[in-house]
């Protein structure tokens, strides 16, 4: 297992051309992020430079709070645009040796109904697939929770994973955020018995993190961390953390752990879960 830091969140405290020396200084050896904000030539160098891997990038997407803060991908008005953009998250996977690139869902547009956009999606998905050669980076998809993105396409970890079996295809894999999952636990069981958080709790028959991501096992690429309900840093919030690592440990899972939360207290401050991790 192997932490990696998502520099759009993470090293807020300088800016972006420096958090790249930041993270390796910290003992990273990976990093991921959205979409940066530097030419990909800067970024490759960078990434040269202290030594670091690049795991995962987003494909580009549009402005945020629009209608397509989330892409182009679901949209059948825009394949084209969808079709652009993936072009260049592919050129600059292939130049910084980025591991994964992930395919947002995207917003269901306005006056389309769900069917439509997921089966536009689903298309869209296949396409890129086949633009793969045997260098490309895997792609991932992601549920994002509902109750941050009412209008997100996929709605919830179970249709995520419908997806990714149904195409069936060694280069797609499911993201694993603990966040979204935590959300969508505690949207699913408001009241847990006794007072526990459904994200933690650990009663028999009852979902958690943890629970959740060894049944999806077979079909993960990544996974990134981050606490619920606020997603900030691992052992803030309500998510078991030690469980949940504990399972990472008993399933053998030694791909990257990508850190994408809000530090409550600072980056610095927030990095000790990585020793858990390791441990």
């Amino acid at each position: 297992m192997v932490p990696d830091a998502n520099l759009a969140w993470l090293f807020t405290e300088v800016d972006w051309p420096d958090r790249f020396a930041a993270a390796s200084d910290a003992g990273f050896t990976g990093v991921e992020m959205p979409w940066p904000p530097l030419p990909p030539e800067e970024v490759a160098a960078r990434l040269t430079e202290h030594g670091l891997a690049s795991v995962l990038v987003n494909v580009p997407v549009g402005e945020p709070g629009g209608e397509t803060a989330y892409g182009w991908a679901c949209r059948p008005d825009s394949v084209g645009r969808f079709r652009e953009s993936f072009e260049q998250a592919i050129m600059y996977a292939e130049l910084c040796g980025t591991r994964f690139i992930h395919v947002l869902a995207g917003l269901c547009p306005a006056g389309v109904d769900h069917d439509r956009a997921y089966a536009t999606y689903r298309e869209n998905l296949v396409w890129a697939l086949d633009q793969l050669h045997t260098d490309s980076p895997t792609l991932v998809v992601e549920a994002i929770n509902r109750r941050d993105n009412p209008t997100f396409l996929l709605d919830g970890l179970a249709e995520a994973t419908r997806l990714v079996r149904s195409i069936d295809n060694p280069r797609l894999r499911l993201l694993f955020d603990t966040f979204h999952c935590g959300v969508e636990l505690l949207t699913a069981r408001p009241t847990a018995v006794a007072g526990a958080d459904p994200a933690q709790d650990s009663i028999s028959g009852h979902a958690t993190v943890a629970s959740r991501f060894a049944e999806v096992l077979d079909i993960v690429g990544h996974i990134q961390v981050g606490d619920a309900p606020d997603r900030t840093d691992p052992g803030t919030g309500v998510i078991d953390f030690d469980l949940f690592f504990t399972t990472l440990s008993d399933l053998e899972w030694s791909g990257f752990v990508g850190a994408e939360y809000r530090p409550v207290a600072g980056t610095a401050a927030s990095l000790g879960w990585r020793d858990e991790l390791r441990g």
